[in-house]
Order: structure tokens, then C-alpha cells, then sequence
């Protein structure tokens, strides 16, 4: 099932932002979340959510989604994965269609169906474009936004390389380099709950800025909807630079452990990118290349 484009947009380029979880308490993820959402580019809004306050850092405050005037395009969830079911049904109740999810969704003793699985239910029955679960978040130099949990250090000036990453860690180093490359938008993907490599490939490559996409992958959850995302990429001119982890028996294992989903069998990587004319590179430093 394909996420909508207006979905999409909404995630990557919101207007309006709430921060579900905003608070005063400068040591918490709420308040870093809050203050690092708009660069000092971005022309939207940014909200809190937290029925404790009225005001955030100078930022209105609201106690829910559905209690705000006008519907936010995004919304990032900074609460523990106890709360995080209740957040995203008042999301999809509000009308929201992006949705950043920083959490593991880790809920012990109930696993039939998983947090991740009723939360993944109520995305789509929604319409919902989600990043995460388990990620950093995502930002777009464009606009200057950072919906992430870290601070991305090196979006101050836009860049017209897409970036695409299951591991947080290269997403966030990658974002942050000091090499003369720039990168328009960035997505830690996450576990993919709701919203997956071919939704993203798919918008990406339609954004006007995008000269090319670099992709980190440690698995594909859809061949066939990827290789279609990567031949219309390839259509589309867009070249694409893909490292794939996973190709050793320990990769591998961490791949399944950390993205939810098997790594699979790398020559059927090797000849899929080589149809498709995707650069596959072995190193971080032969992409940034």
C-alpha cells in the first residue's frame, strides 16, 4: 500500500508543526525537540503539545491535536512508547498526515497485535505518512526544519542530494558532515512502520531540487515496490548512490535486529542496482565521494 504524495508533503515539508511531548524542562527531549524544529529559514509555525502548559519557549501550547485551531501538517512524537497509541489516535482524529515517530514502540506483553502493528493500523487507515519507528527523525534544508531528535549541524545552507537512511547514526553523521556536500532532505527511516523506502524514493525524486538520492539500507520490506521506486528514478534521470549494510553474517543480524526486516541475499542486491543503473558503493567515504 503507497503512501499519498499530500501525505508525503506533509512529513517532508511541513507548514505547521506541533510537538507532541513540548515542555520546560530543558534536559528533556520535548523542550530540545521544540527549539531546534525551525531553522532560522523556515516561514511555517511550530506548536507544543502538552496539556501541562499554554506556552513552550514562547511557542503556544496546546493540551491536543484536536484542540488546536488549525490542523498541523506534521507531527512529532516526543512521549514514552506507553503513550504513543493515544498520540497517534488523536493525530489521526485532527486530520495530521505526517507523523515522526522517535520511539522503539516497545511494549512488553502485548504482542498480538504489537504496538507497532496497531499503530502501523491506525497510520494507514488514516492516510498517515510516518517516519520511524525507532529513528532520529528527518529534516529538509530547503525550509530549514528539523524534525529529529538530534541537531543537525550541517543543513544551514540547502543542498540538492537526497538522503535516505535506516541507520540513525549515518543519517545523523552524514547530515553533520564538513565535506562541501549539501543534502535537501534528510529521512532516518527507521523501522518503517507505516511508510517505506519506495514511498520516500518515489516523492524525492518528483522535488524539483533533487539532482540525485544517496540511499543507507540495511533491508527492503517491498522488492517489487522498490525496484519500481528505483526504475522510475532511473527514468526520471535521478541518479541514485546506495550503500547496503548487511553483508556480513553479523551485519546481517544487526540489520534484522535494528530495521525489522531480513537483509537478504546480497547478489540479488548487486544485480538489482546494476539493472537499474544504482551506483552501489562498500563505504561511507566512496558515497560521500
Amino acid at each position: 500500500m503507497s503512501v499519498s504524495k499530500q501525505a508525503l508533503e506533509a512529513l517532508i515539508a511541513p507548514r505547521r508543526v506541533a510537538v507532541v511531548g513540548a515542555t520546560t524542562r530543558q534536559e528533556a527531549a520535548g523542550n530540545r525537540v521544540l527549539l531546534h524544529a525551525a531553522g532560522p529559514r523556515f516561514t511555517g509555525t511550530v506548536v507544543g503539545v502538552n496539556p501541562r502548559y499554554e506556552e513552550v519557549e514562547g511557542r503556544p501550547c496546546f493540551a491536543s491535536l484536536e484542540a488546536m485551531p488549525d490542523t498541523p501538517d506534521c507531527a512529532i512524537m516526543v512521549v514514552a512508547d506507553s503513550r504513543v497509541e493515544a498520540a497517534v489516535e488523536d493525530a489521526a482524529r485532527a486530520g495530521v498526515k505526517g507523523i515522526v515517530l522517535l520511539g522503539r514502540l516497545y511494549d512488553p506483553g502485548h504482542d498480538n497485535p504489537s504496538l507497532s502493528q496497531r499503530v502501523s493500523a491506525i497510520a494507514r487507515e488514516a492516510g498517515m505518512a510516518v517516519c520511524g519507528a525507532n529513528c532520529m527523525g528527518l529534516f529538509n534544508s530547503i525550509d530549514d526544519c528539523r524534525l529529529s531528535l538530534g541537531d543537525v549541524t550541517g543543513i544551514d545552507l540547502p543542498g540538492r542530494i537526497a538522503l535516505l537512511s535506516h541507520s540513525g547514526s549515518t543519517w545523523s553523521g552524514l547530515g553533520s558532515n564538513h565535506r562541501p556536500v549539501r543534502f535537501s532532505v534528510g529521512v532516518s527511516m527507521g523501522n518503517e512502520v507505516a511508510t517505506g523506502v519506495p514511498d520516500y524514493l518515489n516523492y524525492l525524486i518528483e522535488r524539483p531540487e533533487t539532482a540525485a538520492v544517496a540511499m543507507v539500507l540495511e533491508s527492503v520490506r517491498d522488492g517489487e515496490r522498490f525496484i519500481g521506486a528505483i526504475e522510475a528514478a532511473d527514468k526520471a534521470g535521478v541518479p541514485v548512490v546506495a550503500l547496503k549494510l548487511g553483508r556480513s553474517d553479523l551485519a546481517r543480524e544487526f540489520a534484522l535486529s535494528h530495521s525489522g526486516a531480513l537483509a537478504g541475499d546480497d547478489r540479488v542486491y548487486d544485480a538489482v542496482f546494476a539493472r537499474h543503473n544504482v551506483v552501489r558503493v562498500d563505504a561511507l567515504d566512496e558515497m560521500m565521494d
